[in-house]
């Protein structure tokens, strides 16, 4: 007979923007290594032009050194992480839905419980989310 299969703490919530983040680890230890923040949002742009893919990578760029210095001051977690940025630039049309997502892969410093830094998470999600939302808006796209 096999164990009952354990899974990680996680947390969900969505923003008003349409911003769904989740915080989550990848393994059922206590004292977790590893944790992440991953956050989906659907996007369109909202004035209609010929090509899209130039302003998606310069949002990509800005959000990518936005998220790095961000974390780089952060006295929660160690300077090595992870993060990605995915969205399809050829598809991103107008009237038409794409999907933007982003993973952050970090290691707190302190030996801590997912309930004990769920709090800090939180607050550094939703310091990206509140930024790449003001990086869409600046860039003519419309989340939801």
């Amino acid at each position: 007979m096999s164990r009952p299969r354990i899974k990680p703490l996680s947390f969900s919530y969505t923003t008003n923007e349409g911003f769904v983040t989740q915080i989550s680890t990848n393994t059922t230890d206590e004292y977790p290594k590893v944790v992440f923040i991953r956050t989906k949002v659907r996007l369109t742009p909202t004035l209609k032009e010929r090509g899209y893919e130039d302003e998606v990578l310069k949002i990509k760029k800005e959000f990518e050194a936005f998220a790095t210095e961000r974390i780089k001051s952060n006295t929660n977690f160690e300077n090595e992480f992870l993060f990605n940025v995915t969205v399809a630039e050829k598809s991103v049309q107008y009237d038409k839905n794409s999907h933007l997502r982003y993973d952050l892969f970090l290691k707190p410093i302190q030996k801590v419980t997912m309930n004990d830094i769920k709090d800090k998470l939180e607050s550094v999600a939703n310091k990206l989310n509140n930024e790449l939302y003001c990086i869409l808006r600046v860039h003519n796209m419309k989340s939801y």
